[in-house]
């Protein structure tokens, strides 16, 4: 019944592995399967179920704790043990496809950034990494983001201005 089969093909796939029985036999055990679906779904219900969920909740928690054990892990200061942390955090993955993450307090839902490189994360601290994301953006951004006065500035904080007229261009 899982498979599908037609009776000609059952009769055969069944002769094949080993079981020889008539026609009259495989419908019989059809039937019995077909009326013994309702206490198979109870068995299952009761126990399998219930046992999935369990699975289930466990697992949410172990990746709660493991979640809270990164979110409160020290990125270290100097490059080098940066680097040795982030070649250990990718591993076999292509360091050109890492996205940059962080949370900021006034930002509960926190705030995504992908614009750093793989080199960006080594070569700056986590506190340079989130002013460069309000200032523009890592390596891979064009880099003009706008001040509290409403004024745009590249990623060095100099104001962007019309070549023509020596005023900000773009205000």
């Amino acid at each position: 019944m899982a498979m599908n089969l037609h009776e000609n093909q059952a009769l055969k796939y069944l002769d094949d592995n080993g079981y020889d029985i008539s026609r009259a036999e495989l419908y019989r055990l059809k039937n019995e399967i077909k009326e013994s679906s309702q206490e198979r779904l109870n068995l299952i219900a009761s126990k399998e179920f219930l046992l999935g969920h369990l699975e289930r909740i466990d697992t949410l928690r172990t990746i709660l704790k493991e979640m809270w054990v990164n979110y409160h892990l020290e990125i270290p200061k100097s490059k080098t043990e940066r680097k040795k942390l982030i070649d250990e955090i990718i591993g076999d993955n292509i360091p050109e496809d890492i996205l940059y993450y962080f949370n900021n307090e006034d930002e509960p839902m926190g705030r995504s950034d992908s614009t750093f490189s793989y080199d960006d994360f080594v070569n700056y601290s986590i506190d340079e990494l989130r002013s460069m994301s309000f200032k523009g953006g890592g390596s891979k951004a064009p880099g003009i983001w706008r001040d509290n006065d409403g004024k745009l500035r590249d990623k060095f904080g100099q104001l962007v201005s019309n070549a023509q007229t020596g005023q900000g261009g773009y205000q």
